[in-house]
């Protein structure tokens, strides 16, 4: 018996109409793959998966323009206003320093902003990170707080470290971006003289790494938003930062099937408790 055509031929129009709509932008749209077999169930179950990597792309592409949009108002108008108040032809030579010291600061605040928004939009659109490695957490642990020296030791704060040996399977670069947030942290809310401790732990199963601060600590509402995108808790201006740094950290812990816990008191200090899967 001559097995009908029709069907397929039905797909091959669903297909064409797809297509159509995936050239206008509409990546939502699906091929039903029941009753498929062979080819034609592959080339439906590609299209589909096609269309499911377009979408996120799109939302990716949509989510960066809308957060540059937004946050990068702030410092361009700070720029233009410095630029602008260097047209004097009157200023002195120490205003003119501070003004494009200024400047400077605020491009480089521009340049980190940009940075962490493609990161974190890249984390916040992917379901796994794809490039996991073996390596040394407590050697990176190490080298981060090495390439922060410069922050601790000119507050001259004591540094407590304490690193049990450990080998984890991650996303290396990530998770140096992690830390590096982390605890950047805890070097900018300490006070000069004070203490930061980073403590790693692991018992076979898991891996506990807790980084505390001897810092002004945190009030409830601070606490209950300090993962939140562009929240920063410090309003006084005293500290700079995109309020980036620790949403970032989240994501790529949550990527590694991990869970960061804080703890932390107004007046008593601040500690992160990251759990990683041995």
């Amino acid at each position: 018996m001559r097995r009908s055509i029709r069907p397929y031929r039905k797909k091959i129009e669903e297909l064409i109409h797809a297509a159509q709509e995936v050239a206008k932008g509409n990546f939502d749209v699906k091929i039903d793959e029941h009753m498929l077999t062979g080819k034609p169930r592959m080339m439906a179950e590609s299209f589909n998966r096609m269309t499911e990597e377009l979408a996120k792309v799109e939302i990716f592409r949509t989510d960066f323009i809308e957060n540059v949009s937004h946050e990068y108002k702030t410092p361009l108008m700070t720029i233009e206003g410095y630029t602008s108040l260097l047209q004097n032809g009157n200023l002195s030579d120490e205003k003119r320093i501070e003004y494009t010291q200024k400047i400077l600061q605020n491009t480089r605040r521009l340049s980190q902003l940009s940075s962490n928004i493609l990161l974190l939009s890249r984390l916040e659109h992917q379901d796994q990170l794809l490039e996991m490695e073996a390596f040394r957490l407590d050697e990176q642990l190490r080298t981060v707080i090495l390439e922060l020296e410069s922050q601790w030791a000119k507050k001259s704060l004591v540094m407590d470290i304490d690193l049990e040996e450990c080998v984890f399977v991650g996303g290396i670069d990530y998770l140096e971006i992690a830390w590096q947030n982390i605890i950047g942290n805890a070097i900018k809310f300490t006070p000069e003289g004070g203490t930061v401790s980073v403590r790693l732990q692991t018992n076979g199963k898991e891996i506990t790494v807790s980084i505390s601060d001897s810092g002004p600590g945190m009030s409830k509402e601070t606490l209950a938003r300090i993962f939140e995108k562009y929240y920063q808790g410090d309003t006084s201006r005293l500290f700079h930062g995109n309020g980036l740094g620790l949403t970032l950290a989240r994501r790529t812990v949550d990527l590694h099937g991990g869970s960061i816990e804080v703890r932390s008191q107004p007046g008593n200090g601040t500690v992160f408790i990251v759990r990683l899967k041995a």
